[in-house]
This record gives C-alpha cells, structure tokens and sequence, in this order.
C-alpha cells in the first residue's frame, strides 16, 4: 500500500510525462477531441468520464492522451469556460482522480 499523501516515484514520473505531453503546442486539442474537446463541444456544466469503462475500439480511445490518462486515473471531469456574452468556450479545466496508486 501507500501511505496518505505519498506520490510513488514511478507514478509521479508518469504524471509528468502525461502533464508534458498535455502542455505541448503540438497536442493542442481540438473541439471534439480528447477530454477537454468533448467538454467544449458538448458546453455542459460537467463532462464526467468513467475512464475504467471506456471502451478501446472507439474514436477516443485512440487518442494517446487518451490512453495516458486511462493508465493513470480512474475519472476525469472537463468543465468548460464559457464566455457568458458569446457563448463561446474559452477554455475547459480538466480534473482527474485516482482511487489507488498502483503498486
């Protein structure tokens, strides 16, 4: 097991590897692709993602972002930043979870 607030090593290097890969301006991600692209295409409140469940033959499965983060987590949420005026989205904040750090 894990002691509360520890971060294993391999884990956090993974964790930085999927924050790099998430940060490169050649992996921007576009409207309807990946998390943050189905958050601002769909504009809800929430975009919840159940990633143990999502299935690996479908259009963002192979997203390898996608894959990174179902390695890594077992949820995400995006929550689109909507411009009030235009409707608009101007950005989504993507939050993930993890329930147990792998061994």
């Amino acid at each position: 097991g894990y002691k509360k607030g520890f971060l294993k090593k391999q884990w956090r290097q993974q964790v930085q590897a999927f924050r790099t890969m998430a940060e490169n301006k050649l992996c921007w991600y576009e409207k309807g692709k990946g998390f943050p692209g189905m958050a601002w295409a769909r504009k809800r409140e929430l975009d919840w993602n159940d990633l143990a469940n999502l299935p690996n033959d479908d259009d963002l499965a192979a997203d390898p972002r996608v894959r990174a983060a179902k390695e890594l987590f077992d949820y995400s949420v995006g929550i689109p930043i909507v411009d009030r005026t235009t409707g608009h989205v101007r950005g989504v904040v993507m939050l993930y979870h993890v329930t147990e750090l792998p061994d």
